[in-house]
């Protein structure tokens, strides 16, 4: 049952977010129908019945025969031999009351409950959607069968900032509930008779000022700045950030609220250091700056101008230094911790589900992104210029974006700052329709700096008169150069060939369009004409298909002048074992890592190939002793002695599309001697993905560990380190060839 409890977790939080969202511009009423008496149509007011609809997996229904009082109740009953799923039903009453916690009971009765659970459930929200607490008895809900009795569940509530409450009943798994008599308490008292304990809107006036576009004067984007870093530092740096019914995003909508009564420096300070004195004192500690000194640090803290003289007041100066030097080590952090490889793991951040946030919340996004880079991201020294500048040059952006839109698009201009290639957004609806819903019906690539034809999507296609290697001058009369540099602010690569590579994809803007059909100027053997294609629907199409090397269906075999081939993208994890016999005598082994490896092969393929232990790469990480600083976490070896161990010369085949664990493949398997690395610049991103999550939807991640040669190379932006520098020429791929395979072959050979 614990398996289904966990998938339940999730699946109802996230259908939730879907099928529960209603109008809270309801007037305050206590006749909510708590207990089902007020019938409609068969239907009880106030109270929404949903259906595992397509399946019909379960029924939800009144039930006047089984009640606890009165003439009806509600009933959930799995009624379909199908997988188990969930349902629930959901009533909804406005945040309208001051008070600090809230108490949903109910009254229940089970038959036959089991693999899941009945029970009730309450979530609270906040501004733009955002959930401020959640309760829905997971782990304490009720199974078997049992008679009518009470369940109670509480949660914390932020009156101030709440402004929906959502409750009801659900069953996971099989069995049959039923819910009657609901009743719900604001701090021990009865929601339906506190009538004179309303409470009035608040009205962020930051919201109202700049809820049209504004031009900000260099003062208010400096003192903006100050705001963000003031409460980033705080969040990460402050002990009793850790209070958990303390909520930090909304000091920050409070502080940006009371910004715009600010008329000078000093006024923002003294609001800055209120905001930090509600944080109370810190205690003492005496282990800070030892840690500080240690000899494996990589990079220090970076407080931006935080300390620097006339920038805020001295005295808000000194209660800040004494946080930073009185740092507790010793305490889990509310919102940050360190995942089991040692990367960033950014937790509790609310979610903020309106994607065309208010312009307190957009700011909110940017703050939030700009600290959890400041502190935490790996590779600040390296791939980002001035990121302090960065967030002055946003800040207007920022507040501009006031549709969606140009939201989406503000924050995927502020991810490629950070140039890395695994951050984007993610699974964003609006940037699919930004992009376009339709791409063009071919993969494509630049070559020698051209846009290529390098193969097909649809194999309906192939028999076109578009072929292999012709050259893509323009798009619905756009030249493809111009389009280049319209689309990479919106397009993250650690270096230019990843960008590139990007923008070439099925996940870029360059092939997508909102068009059924495309015109194209295509030029092969010096002769250019138009041709008009027919786009595929991009649901249709793999995005992630360019990371699966398609020259090769088989894991490995032996070319016929006896020489190895492995494509590392169709390896399973029992092929080494063939591989060690059918390849002993070969001449050489060629690992194709043109791809994203389907197994983990550094420590295991190490073997194989290295007869001694040797260290292939370091790692590097935030360490949570001090927020900002990043320390040498491990040295990497691999290699042994083995039974079966190939001697023989190795080449290895890399290019842009070898990213992340192909690059760290790489770095593993090239640390043997006899072993070549041949190819082009490779994309520059590795290390363990850590996920951040920004308000409206925009779910992107970072490279969250910092991966090094040995001797302290970097590989971030740079790539993996290449011995002969081969690419592909357009006339090489017009007469299908592999220029790189081919080369490879002469190494071996010779």
């Amino acid at each position: 049952m614990n398996l289904i409890r966990l998938h339940f977790v999730f699946s109802f939080c996230f259908l939730l977010f879907f099928f529960c969202k209603c109008t809270t511009n309801e007037s305050y009423s206590d006749e909510n129908n708590l207990g089902f008496e007020l019938i409609n149509s068969g239907k009880p007011l106030k109270w929404t019945l949903y259906t595992n609809a397509a399946n019909k997996v379960y029924s939800n229904f009144l039930d006047s025969t089984n009640k606890k009082t009165g003439n009806y109740s509600i009933c959930i009953s799995k009624i379909d031999s199908l997988p188990n799923c969930f349902e629930f039903f959901t009533n909804t009453v406005p945040a309208v009351l001051y008070g600090k916690t809230i108490k949903l009971s109910a009254y229940i009765k089970t038959q036959n409950v089991s693999e899941g659970y009945g029970g009730i459930w309450i979530r609270v929200e906040g501004t733009n959607g955002s959930i401020i607490s959640f309760d829905n008895m997971n782990d304490k809900g009720v199974i078997g069968t049992s008679d009518w009795h009470k369940v109670s569940i509480t949660v914390p509530y932020d009156s101030e900032n709440s402004e929906s409450i959502y409750f009801g009943g659900l069953l996971s798994g099989k069995g049959k509930v039923w819910f009657d008599d609901f009743t719900m308490q604001i701090d021990g008292k009865d929601y339906g008779t506190l009538k004179t304990n309303l409470r009035k809107k608040k009205i962020n006036s930051f919201d109202s000022i700049y809820s049209q576009n504004v031009i900000l004067n260099q003062t208010q984007i400096n003192q903006l700045a100050n705001i963000c870093k003031v409460w980033g530092f705080l969040k990460y740096y402050h002990s009793n950030i850790n209070s958990i019914n303390y909520n930090w995003d909304f000091e920050l909508l409070n502080a940006l609220s009371e910004f715009t009564y600010c008329s000078n420096n000093t006024e923002v300070s003294n609001m800055l250091e209120r905001m930090t004195d509600k944080l109370g004192k810190v205690n003492i500690s005496v282990n800070t700056r030892a840690i500080n000194d240690s000899s494996k640090t990589l990079l220090q803290p970076n407080y931006s101008n935080l300390f620097t003289e006339g920038n805020l007041s001295k005295s808000l100066i000194n209660k800040l230094k004494e946080i930073k030097d009185n740092y507790q080590t010793n305490l889990d952090r509310k919102y940050i911790e360190l995942g089991s490889a040692g990367n960033p793991v950014f937790k509790n951040e609310l979610i903020y589900k309106k994607n065309s946030p208010d312009p307190s919340v957009r700011l909110l996004s940017l703050f939030r992104y700009w600290n959890m880079i400041n502190y935490f991201y790996p590779y600040r020294n390296l791939s980002i210029k001035d990121w302090n500048s960065q967030l002055n040059e946003f800040i207007p952006i920022f507040l501009n974006a006031s549709d969606k839109n140009s939201y989406t698009l503000s924050c995927l201009n502020l991810i490629s700052k950070i140039n890395d290639s695994h951050a984007s957004i993610w699974n964003n609806k609006n940037l699919d329709s930004l992009k376009g819903l339709f791409v063009l019906p071919f993969q494509t690539s630049f070559v020698e700096g051209k846009l290529i034809v390098n193969g097909y999507l649809d194999s309906s296609n192939s028999n076109t008169s578009i072929k292999i290697g012709d050259i893509i001058e323009n798009i619905n009369k756009v030249n493809t150069d111009s389009l280049v540099k319209r689309f990479i602010p919106y397009t993250s690569g650690s270096n230019y060939e990843a960008i590139l590579r990007e923008l070439a994809s099925s996940r870029g803007f360059l092939t997508r369009s909102n068009l059924n059909e495309s015109i194209l100027k295509l030029r092969r053997n010096e002769v250019s004409r138009i041709v008009t294609v027919r786009n595929l629907p991009i649901a249709t199409v793999n995005q992630m298909s360019d990371f699966k090397n398609k020259n090769e269906n088989r894991g490995y075999f032996l070319f016929e002048n006896g020489i190895g081939y492995i494509n590392t993208s169709r390896l399973n994890e029992m092929d080494l074992i063939s591989i060690q016999t059918s390849f002993k005598m070969a001449k050489g082994i060629i690992f194709d890592l043109r791809c994203y490896p389907s197994t983990f092969m550094p420590y295991t393929y190490g073997l194989f190939l290295k007869k001694n232990k040797t260290p292939f790469a370091l790692l590097t990480g935030p360490d949570l002793m001090l927020p900002g600083l990043i320390k040498v976490k491990s040295i990497l070896k691999n290699g042994g002695l083995s039974v079966n161990q190939f001697e023989g010369d190795v080449v290895l085949l890399v290019n842009s599309i070898t990213q992340s664990q192909a690059e760290f493949t790489t770095m593993a398997l090239q640390s043997r001697k006899n072993t070549i690395v041949i190819g082009s610049q490779t994309a520059g991103a590795d290390g363990d993905i850590s996920s951040l999550v920004l308000p409206g939807d925009i779910n992107t991640a970072i490279s969250g560990l910092g991966v090094y040669y040995p001797d302290f190379t970097p590989t971030q932006g740079r790539g993996v380190k290449i011995d002969y520098v081969i690419n592909p020429t357009i006339k090489g791929i017009q007469k299908g060839k592999d220029e790189l395979l081919e080369f490879a072959f002469k190494i071996i050979l010779n």
